[in-house]
């Protein structure tokens, strides 16, 4: 009986599907996973930091029976999930415990997805993770097929946040869940209804947990869009500029650079290995046609895909610069002129300018040039009269006399850059923090306040 019933709660968060309001274009769209693809919010890492030791509040609103009803899920760090799932019986709501089997986390289709296993051997279920680090919500959205088994549209079957605590209403529902996990309770969260729980606490959901930053512009789920655009051109090249010179991870989690070109492009993306030196380099372009614009990525001339603009961007940021551009970073922030040996003669030094300007002095004490600087294929090109060299960035680091930085590698991951924590002391709510200059904890606490009795 107990096995039965497990199933059929089971099936609140593997089946229920949204209602199919996207259009044929939408649906079509769908069917086209290799162009329209629903990247999720974050990394698999960083999902697994935020799920770890964890209890998914959630519900599926777009269920007539179980919207608005509170249902939880925990994440046991030793791999274990726990649910308190619902069932009507009798025109009354029976709520049951169940131990549901295990949970990890994988790139799945390009996107990170939570993979769980039933206690009862049946088979795995999956659904594709996304959070908004800023209210602390967590969706999970799920590709609906048709009975011929061609996908139709995105589902969003679950919504909630991911917080600490078991709820009070919850652990009383599910009375071994909590003990089970080693969970604490939440005292103050006493209904069983979610729009009730959201006021009685406002602060448990998890917020700005270190490594949220690290997403990237429309990852916000093409299920919550129903297909349509989920960003702006002007929002991804905002991201492009700003990530200039960073590692990113591609949508299967592997090291690239991402290098901003001139307006219009073509830009670059190296491929970095293990060792995270670059492997290999391509080129994307920007494109537009009679189905939409574009950035086409090539190599050798040959297209290796697409991305539609205004759709979830590929490329996730990590936090780490690399050598390559920590180098121009440091003779930028120096200002001071420095000899290029690799140069010709008749110019005694250079001095890099932030802009990707660079002031060229003569030898022979004529006037300064004021001509441009750039990365390309891992090479330190400077355009004045025609030069054809450009040492690697390794040669670049000799040749100038300066100390390697250690290089990025896969182990290395995400660094957080922001983060949050809980007020201390009589205040209650979230205070934020950002990374200074010196790599200590800048804390914002315009979000504490004093705590009521």
């Amino acid at each position: 009986m107990m096995r039965n019933m497990a199933a059929a709660a089971a099936l609140v968060l593997a089946s229920c599907m949204v209602s199919a309001t996207a259009s044929d274009e939408a649906y079509d769209r769908a069917r086209d996973t290799k162009t329209y693809r629903n990247y999720t919010s974050h990394s698999v890492a960083f999902f697994e930091s935020l799920l770890s030791g964890r209890v998914w509040v959630l519900e599926s609103p777009g269920d007539g029976t179980y919207g608005n009803v509170a249902l939880a899920m925990v994440f046991a760090e030793d791999g274990r999930r726990l649910k308190c799932s619902a069932k009507k019986a009798g025109g009354h709501m029976f709520r049951h415990e169940s131990f549901a089997g295990r949970w990890s986390l994988k790139w799945g289709g390009h996107a990170a997805t939570i993979l769980y296993k039933p206690e009862d051997g049946g088979p795995p279920g999956h659904v594709r993770l996304f959070h908004d680090p800023n209210t602390g919500a967590l969706a999970g959205e799920i590709r609906a097929r048709n009975k011929a088994g061609e996908i139709t549209h995105w589902g969003r079957p679950v919504t909630g946040w991911i917080q600490d605590t078991m709820p009070r209403s919850l652990a009383d529902a599910c009375p071994a869940l909590a003990p089970a996990a080693g969970l604490g309770i939440n005292e103050k969260q006493t209904s069983l209804e979610m729009d009730e729980l959201r006021r009685q606490d406002p602060d448990a959901p998890i917020r700005h947990l270190p490594g949220a930053e690290h997403t990237a512009p429309g990852r916000t789920g093409l299920g919550a869009s129903e297909l349509a655009p989920t960003t702006t051109r002007e929002a991804v090249f905002a991201f492009m500029r700003a990530q200039h010179g960073n590692i990113v991870l591609s949508p299967k989690g592997n090291p690239r650079v991402l290098i901003l070109g001139d307006e219009g492009g073509p830009h670059e993306l190296w491929q970095l290995g293990k060792d995270g030196k670059v492997a290999n380099t391509s080129t994307f372009h920007e494109v537009k046609d009679g189905d939409g614009e574009w950035l086409e990525g090539r190599r050798r001339g040959k297209s290796l895909g697409r991305y539609p603009m205004g759709y979830p961007f590929p490329y996730l940021p990590t936090g780490y610069r690399h050598a390559t551009f920590q180098l121009t970073d440091r003779l930028v922030e120096a200002g001071e002129p420095v000899a290029l040996p690799w140069m010709p003669a008749k110019w005694k030094d250079f001095a890099f300018l932030a802009d990707g300007k660079v002031r060229a002095r003569r030898a022979d004490g004529g006037p300064d040039r004021i001509s441009t600087w750039r990365w390309t294929q891992g090479r330190l090109w400077v355009q004045i009269d025609g030069n054809r060299e450009a040492p690697d960035w390794e040669e670049a680091y000799e040749q100038l006399g300066m100390a390697k930085p250690k290089l990025w590698t896969p182990a290395d991951g995400q660094r957080a850059t922001r983060g949050a924590g809980k007020c201390v002391g009589d205040h209650e709510g979230t205070a934020t923090w950002t990374l200074g200059a010196d790599g200590k904890r800048v804390w914002d606490t315009s979000g504490c306040r004093k705590r009521t009795e």
